[in-house]
């Protein structure tokens, strides 16, 4: 258990150095497609409260 939470706080100080490094093309891919998802499952909460009294 001590060895876990030792490494820990190493992995969150790489976690917060990774965005100044370049991303590579597979990365910005996967960035994209994580954004555009969230993007779309915003909207479709957005138009649902709209969309569900024209329906009744």
């Amino acid at each position: 258990q001590e060895s876990l939470l030792e490494g820990l706080p190493e992995t969150k100080v790489e976690r917060r150095k990774e965005p100044e490094k370049p991303l590579t093309g597979k990365q910005r891919r996967a960035m994209k497609k994580s954004l555009s998802m969230i993007m779309e499952q915003e909207q479709h909460e957005r138009q649902l409260p709209y969309v569900h009294p024209k329906k009744q």
